[in-house]
């Protein structure tokens, strides 16, 4: 429900979870072991367990929710009804709807990535180039700008963004624009002097490929 409202889902699919006991039981069981799985073609999510909160489930459900915005027969974002994905939109929209208690947001993270020099340019993020970004970046400077396009434009422009409509004509500006703006959004956001150290390592991690939730 909580991932639902902040979508703007009004009517969220039902999502079948299978939860399994051990990373072994579930590589034996379905072919993978620690990689956490979402289907949204299936609306179904593959875990093991893990405390309370889970601390994937909620990220794994906002891709299975989001279905309700894409086209048939993938139900996932990109060009081609999803034939050709965009896993910077895919995994942004998740990370933008899935509650969050790291110890700051994806923008005020994203406000370190600014001041340390290292923040990647939205159109290398929101294409197949998200996969050649260290996962840490590209998952956050996604589910950033997803929140900033949300909070600007409304949940329904992200929507119609994910169901595969261009956002230059969902928000009547360039992508170019709305990453200066987006960009000067993000110079207006405090972050505490001690996280830049901290951001330096946070933000020095393998590509994509070795992310949990690879699409």
């Amino acid at each position: 429900a909580e991932v639902a409202a902040t979508m703007g889902v009004v009517n969220p699919p039902r999502v079948t979870a299978y939860f399994f006991a051990s990373p072994a039981e579930k590589r034996r069981l379905m072919g993978a072991a620690d990689t956490y799985i979402a289907k949204p073609w299936r609306r179904e999510v593959y875990l093991q367990l893990g405390g309370y909160p889970h601390p994937i489930l909620g990220h794994e459900l906002a891709h299975v929710v989001a279905s309700a915005y894409a086209k048939a027969p993938l139900h996932v974002a990109g060009s081609l009804r999803g034939f050709v994905p965009d896993p910077g939109l895919i995994e942004g929209m998740a990370v933008a709807a899935a509650p969050d208690d790291d110890e700051l947001s994806p923008e005020e993270w994203s406000r370190v990535m600014l001041t340390l020099g290292i923040l990647p340019r939205l159109d290398s993020v929101f294409s197949l180039g998200f996969l050649g970004h260290a996962s840490s970046r590209a998952y956050t400077v996604a589910g950033a700008f997803v929140s900033f396009v949300r909070a600007h434009y409304g949940s329904a422009a992200v929507g119609r963004w994910y169901g595969g409509e261009d956002l230059s004509v969902v928000t009547g500006k360039s992508f170019s624009a709305l990453e200066q703006d987006f960009r000067k959004s993000l110079r207006g956001t405090a972050i505490p002097p001690a996280v830049l150290a901290i951001g330096r390592a946070r933000f020095d991690r393998p590509a994509i490929f070795g992310r949990i939730c690879p699409h």
